[in-house]
């Protein structure tokens, strides 16, 4: 009886197997290669290896600290592009500072999502999230901080010299 078990737990085995190769329902992971690193006041954010024949749609989307994509929070986006397998690649810089972000500094997370075709509505289309990194934000340095201080503090004294003589 065991041999029996043996030859049909086999034959599923196999069977399975011709049919993800004959279906392609493998989960492989995607192409797409990301970076994120921190530049100044700036997130540089890079995509390559895009795996499409056909053009499709892709867009960073960036995540403030304590805001994430598995909690469908907000987060801030790039501009859409086209990009398909022989596409350089794509770089786009976005500025922490001047984004209106409530939080810019820590661990942020950039995501690459990819959409439709060339032929679909860009705005519409991008919905398949790719690939994440995530790049720390440090705080400002002292003296992006402290010039400004001494220049207020010294104009304070400065005009408060001028009101006693």
């Amino acid at each position: 009886m065991n041999r029996y078990k043996e030859k049909i737990a086999m034959v599923f085995v196999l069977s399975m197997a011709v049919f993800t190769v004959m279906t392609g329902t493998t989960v492989a992971p995607p192409a797409e290669n990301m970076s994120a690193t921190m530049e100044g006041e700036c997130i540089n954010a890079t995509a390559w290896d895009f795996s499409f024949n056909g053009d499709k749609y892709y867009q960073f989307r960036y995540y403030e600290p304590g805001t994430s994509y598995a909690n469908g929070d907000s987060y801030f986006n790039s501009t859409i592009w086209l990009a398909n397998k022989n596409s350089p690649p794509h770089t786009e810089y976005f500025n922490v500072v001047s984004s209106g972000a409530t939080n810019t500094t820590g661990e942020w997370t950039v995501w690459l999502f990819k959409g439709g075709s060339a032929n679909s509505n860009p705005t519409d289309a991008i919905t398949s999230e790719r690939v994440s990194a995530t790049v720390d934000v440090p705080i400002p340095e002292f003296t992006t901080i402290a010039i400004p201080v001494i220049a207020i503090l010294g104009f304070f004294a400065l005009c408060r010299r001028k009101q006693k003589k």
